[in-house]
């Protein structure tokens, strides 16, 4: 099956991966026998419970109220979601990238104070415990110098490709915040210098078909996992951009990182993954992934303009990407690379005895892929024609353990967003102890989306 040329670029060349030339080596005949063969291992594993799998269902609750306004300055309003002993701040911001960096700034400016310092002094204190998540080269740097002499080396490495609008946008949290722009600087090459193990998926037609509320509709699963025990884990927040330029998007994040790691617009929804498996050629120059995805989200219609925004960039790291479409009602995952980036469907993604292929579903667990773990399928086998926010929630994250720092489901049909993050036990939810529980642990939010990007400036 050939590349399409779409996404080649100059001077790198997009090319075939191995997990694709592997998947051309199937015969008719041989694809049929592993899926047979496949059904059959799933079977036992359903009749055994979920053979495998680390947790069990959980009926966790699902908030769905209306966010209270605490306070508003100039181009920003500050909200509160959830109940008393589970709240998630909810940031609106408005302008140009400098106004709404300096209004997110100005009305978080404690808790980004609090934040950038106690996660500065983490990175610090347990640099160590990072180095198996570094590039072998960065090693040292963090080995000799300490963890920020590593991320102002990153910043070096990508500052000529970083687009201006998020250096403005950095500034003006800055500025607003009270925190030295180089500070911010260093807290947002976090995301570039180390990757994540996640879980997602991208459900339509058949896979969703027998839900009541959106048949058909396109879901969107971004789990992160990343271990609870760092300082952000106190600062959570749900910010919702209404730029000048581009569309209305959110992000779940944390206060002070402009980050796009997860996040949904009135276009496309997005997902990443570390893809550890990569073996080509890799460069920390070039054009951050987590702006990269929120650049997808602020500026692209579709996904093949996410596509190719993809193609075009100077890539520097190995992730899976995961863009779903508003237009199209249809999910599509990346294999991310320096040298080039591979596509995939629900036709094309490469089948072997864990992984089926499935009308309508892309998904790809935690593990490093090719996986051989088969808690993840076998979700997606139980809950397939259903797969929703509501089984996802209570049935395939808690389940699976997948989303330990933050999770976030995409629900396109009805444009809501479900959020959680990684917290103290909750105590209106039956919860006790004083241990921090991963987010799939934890109750949820839903949010009307509509309602969300609606919102009037103050």
């Amino acid at each position: 099956r050939a590349c399409p040329r779409r996404f080649e670029r100059r001077p790198v060349r997009a090319r075939c991966g191995a997990a694709q030339r592997r998947a051309r080596h199937f015969s008719p005949v041989r694809s049929l026998l592993a899926t047979m063969l496949h059904r059959v291992v799933i079977a036992f594993a359903l009749i055994a419970c979920c053979v495998g799998c680390p947790g069990s269902p959980s009926d966790l609750p699902i908030w769905s109220g209306e966010p209270s306004l605490l306070r508003t300055v100039p181009n920003a309003k500050l909200f509160l979601a959830g109940v008393s002993d589970n709240p998630l701040h909810v940031v609106h911001v408005w302008g140009s990238a400098y106004d709404m960096g300096y209004a997110q700034g100005k009305i978080l400016q404690d808790e980004i104070q609090q934040n950038v310092d106690r996660f500065m002094k983490y990175l610090d204190d347990e640099a160590a415990s990072f180095l198996k998540f570094i590039p072998g080269f960065m090693r040292s740097v963090v080995a000799d110098f300490g963890v920020e002499a590593a991320l102002e080396a990153t910043w070096f490495a990508v500052e000529k490709f970083t687009p201006q609008h998020f250096k403005d946008e950095m500034r003006g949290l800055a500025n607003g915040a009270g925190v030295p722009y180089a500070k911010v600087i260093r807290m947002h090459m976090f995301p570039e210098l180390i990757k994540a193990g996640c879980s997602m998926y991208g459900a339509w037609g058949n896979a969703t078909m027998q839900v009541s509320s959106a048949p058909g509709g396109l879901v969107q699963l971004r789990a992160l996992d990343f271990g609870i025990d760092m300082p952000i884990v106190d600062f959570p927040v749900l910010v919702v951009h209404h730029p000048t330029e581009g569309h209305p998007f959110s992000t779940l994040t944390w206060m002070g990182l402009l980050s796009g790691l997860t996040g949904f617009s009135t276009e496309l929804g997005i997902s990443e993954k570390v893809w550890l498996h990569y073996n080509e050629t890799s460069s920390r120059i070039g054009y951050p992934i987590h702006f990269v995805l929120r650049d997808i989200l602020q500026f692209d219609n579709t996904v093949d303009d996410a596509l190719s925004r993809i193609a075009n960039a100077r890539r520097t790291c190995s992730v899976f990407v995961g863009v779903g479409g508003h237009q199209t009602n249809e999910f599509r995952a990346v294999e991310y690379g320096h040298e080039y980036i591979e596509v995939f469907d629900d036709k094309n993604y490469p089948l072997y005895q864990q992984h089926p292929r499935m009308d309508g579903l892309v998904y790809i667990n935690k593990h490093t892929q090719p996986s051989k773990d088969m808690c993840m399928t076998s979700m997606m086998e139980k809950y397939y024609g259903s797969i929703d926010p509501v089984n996802t929630i209570h049935g395939i994250l808690p389940v699976t353990q997948s989303g330990d720092l933050h999770s976030a489901i995409y629900d396109y049909k009805n444009n809501k967003m479900f959020v959680s993050v990684a917290g103290k036990p909750v105590s209106s939810a039956g919860q006790s102890g004083t241990a921090l529980l991963p987010a799939y642990a934890r109750p949820w939010f839903e949010f009307n989306m509509n309602e969300q990007f609606a919102e009037q400036k103050p």
